[in-house]
């Protein structure tokens, strides 16, 4: 009875044919103390059935106002000194609570925690490993093209923290559906919390096709620009305005008129309340991104051979005005596009040095972390 309580909070809503498994990962927990609780947003598959047949868990089933909130009760709910939450489809390793609280015990100091895992498949099978970084939590709120798009991500299903933590910093913020998880850890670095990288395989993300994260190739942007905007600010914010609108465009296949419609959604909803000085400088930024995502493009038809496409897309940029070729990604694309006959060499080129950067960052974070892991350690 002196091992402290440790929470598990699942959130849930039909996910019938996977939650079961979510149950035995947490009952299989080498940890003897561990409540978990699950907050069911009102089923109508199998799910409360098997909820009723788990012995060992506490439950509530009732329509709730999204993620965020049914985190936000389940930790109302419960009493555990640490804290995590598990998605209903995902997967705790076996030793993880074990981990995480032997982690804290050894570093009092620490408030959030967060491992390593794999991304799995619905069946199971290992798609990717997962090595949670970064070393500095505020690259949580930034976008670098050469490293890859919001991989600085913290391992969710991989994250504990104390429960004193939600003192400091509140709870889960309703207002994001998809980055809720990244706005807290940003909350919680911003606030002066220590978090640490423990290198163990904690937790297991199910990747299935429909759900949440899969539902569309950009449905994350709507809150990832919002992260921008708060903790990079407005005149910070073009850079990732255009890609957000080249990666509509690239990815969902919509034309700049309406991935543009898409930003303007944003602004007439989601930053409606703000400042008008705020709120003209993001309607500028949406206005200034549309030539550059041109190039963007452009550069995409360049690496795959298909120069004839990106002239014709550097063409569509200029339409938007001539500042679309004086953005640091445009100039390294008019250079790789100059190189001629030495363009099938350029691109091999380029291609082998992004490899080669995203492999030496990895390594470098990965390095870090385990450092400061030992440390803490010892």
């Amino acid at each position: 009875m002196s091992l402290p309580l440790v929470t598990i909070v699942t959130p849930s809503l039909n996910q019938g044919p996977w939650i079961r498994k979510t149950l035995e990962s947490v009952a299989a927990q080498t940890y003897p103390r561990v409540e978990h609780v699950v907050v069911d947003g009102g089923s109508t598959d199998e799910t409360v059935e098997i909820l009723r047949s788990t012995p060992g868990i506490r439950w509530v089933s009732e329509k709730d106002r999204g993620q965020a909130d049914a985190i936000n009760i389940g930790i109302s709910m419960s009493s555990g000194e640490f804290i995590a939450y598990l998605n209903s489809d995902d997967l705790l390793y076996p030793d993880a609570v074990s981990i995480a609280v032997d982690h804290f015990r050894n570093n009092p100091s620490v408030d959030l925690l967060y491992g390593d895992g794999t991304v799995i498949d619905e069946y199971g099978n290992a798609l990717w490993e997962w090595l949670s970084r970064p070393e500095d939590f505020r690259l949580l709120a930034d976008y670098h093209f050469l490293w890859n798009d919001f991989t600085n991500y913290i391992l969710q299903q991989a994250t504990f923290w104390r429960r004193s933590l939600h003192g400091r910093i509140g709870f889960f913020d309703e207002n994001f559906h998809y980055a809720l998880d990244i706005d807290f850890w940003l909350r919680a670095g911003y606030s002066g919390a220590r978090m640490l990288h423990v290198p163990r395989k904690m937790g297991l993300f199910r990747m299935i096709q429909g759900t949440k994260s899969l539902s569309s190739p950009i449905v994350f942007w709507p809150d990832h620009l919002e992260l921008f905007r708060r903790y990079r600010g407005a005149r910070h914010i073009g850079a990732y305005v255009e890609q957000f609108l080249y990666e509509a465009m690239s990815k969902a296949g919509l034309s700049i008129d309406d991935a543009s419609s898409l930003y303007r959604n944003i602004f007439e909803g989601r930053w409606a309340g703000l400042e008008e000085t705020e709120r003209a400088v993001l309607l500028a930024a949406g206005l200034a991104a549309r030539g550059p995502a041109f190039i963007l493009l452009a550069d995409e038809a360049w690496q795959r051979g298909d120069v004839a496409e990106a002239r014709r897309l550097r063409a569509e940029a200029l339409k938007y005005g001539r500042h679309a070729l004086l953005r640091p990604r445009s100039i390294g694309h008019l250079l790789k596009s100059a190189s001629g006959p030495a363009a099938p060499a350029v691109r091999r080129a380029w291609e082998r040095g992004v490899i080669s950067y995203r492999s030496h960052r990895y390594r470098k974070r990965y390095r870090i972390a385990e450092r400061n892991a030992a440390k803490g350690a010892s």
